[in-house]
């Protein structure tokens, strides 16, 4: 339409033009379709994407290629309608000062690669290169570690603990978390929410530890070496896993694999001692691997227990009563109160010593 409006001058406003935006649409429409389908094809590698990022960019390729789909519709149909309804009225044309500045310093640099073939070429090899040893040294994770501004710490404890425990170290974990002086918050979960979404027991705390922006950080230290001195403080607690990581992509790394971790190994079976025996060797196989910081093995049992069979026919003939034979094997296990001092107040405790009583074996 452009150049039959270059060659007709001032008749192009009385010309019918329906039968020219006709002829116009229809060679074009070729072009307008494949140009639409290479935009299409260069997302396929988006759908490919696996893990955290495919679950966060698939949604934005299928909305991509929808809009691209639609346009090429619009295109064919719409546009052509359009241009006979406002083409009927008086059309001048002016310039594009943006237009034809880009037009006009687009064609120098083509005369001047032109005109020094060598040096352009040599230019084209070096920036190559140059692309292709900086992608050597880049890993293949597609999103880098965004920093959401909060830590989230998930404490694990031994599966056989009470909820008034869990609730009191929660509240011990909360305060010396609160005592530094880059959080502005921390708020807790113990156990399983509300609605019921993630299954679990007393022994998982989760905190929300959310942090000042770091303009306001009165030491100078990154987020980095305060995760390391959260860790520092938190591990008097013996016998307690710690996991850090951040809010949102703690979720979307549970929501992907299942599990709250970035990397995930899951070994089937049917025995359950013999799958955490085997997750347990699996983990100390792993966990010299340079560049994994923690490794956590998620738990399907509770903390192992021993049984003790008391034969009554055995125990009458000696004339030992259910009751004294209890406080004895309690008393050899796990320590006893015998009596009390200072007004009542302090037990005086009695047990076996650690070599009788440390080990299965030993206690039978």
């Amino acid at each position: 339409m452009e150049q039959r409006s270059h060659a007709l001058g001032a008749r192009f406003e009385s010309t019918l033009k329906r039968g020219m935006i006709r002829k116009s649409a229809g060679s074009v429409a070729s072009h307008i379709f494949f140009a639409q389908i290479i935009l299409v094809v260069a997302l396929f590698p988006i759908f490919s994407f696996q893990k955290v990022e495919g679950k966060m960019f698939s949604p934005l390729a299928f909305t991509l290629g929808y809009a691209l789909l639609g346009s090429l519709i619009l295109s064919l149909t719409y546009v052509p309608v359009m241009c006979k309804v406002l083409l009927n009225k008086p059309v001048k044309e002016k310039g594009n000062v943006i237009s034809r500045f880009f037009t006009t310093n687009l064609y120098r640099f083509y005369q001047f690669s032109c005109r020094h073939r060598k040096a352009t070429i040599f230019a084209f090899i070096a920036l190559l290169t140059l692309c292709g040893v900086r992608f050597s040294f880049w890993g293949t994770e597609f999103i880098p570690n965004m920093n959401e501004g909060a830590i989230y710490v998930r404490a694990t404890l031994p599966n056989s603990v009470n909820l008034d425990e869990s609730v009191r170290i929660t509240q011990e974990m909360k305060e010396k978390l609160r005592g530094f002086d880059e959080v502005e918050f921390v708020l807790t979960q113990t156990s399983r929410p509300n609605d019921g979404t993630d299954a679990t027991g007393f022994f998982n705390i989760e905190f929300h530890t959310e942090l000042k922006p770091e303009k306001q950080w009165k030491r100078k230290i990154s987020k980095e070496d305060l995760i390391k001195q959260m860790q520092d403080t938190l591990s008097i607690y013996p016998g307690i896993i710690f996991a850090f990581s951040q809010p949102i992509q703690d979720n979307v790394e549970e929501y992907v694999a299942g599990v709250k971790s970035a990397l995930v190994i899951k070994i089937f079976g049917h025995d359950l001692h013999q799958l955490e025996d085997l997750a347990d060797r699996t983990a100390d196989a792993i966990k010299d691997i340079e560049g994994i910081e923690d490794v956590n093995v998620f738990r399907s049992i509770g903390l192992p227990e021993l049984q003790i069979r008391l034969e009554e026919s055995r125990m009458a003939g000696y004339s030992v009563s259910m009751a004294d034979a209890q406080a004895v094997v309690e008393m050899a296990i796990g320590g006893k109160a015998a009596s009390t001092f200072m007004k009542k107040s302090v037990p005086s405790i009695l047990w076996y010593v650690s070599s009788k009583s440390s080990g299965i074996t030993k206690i039978k």
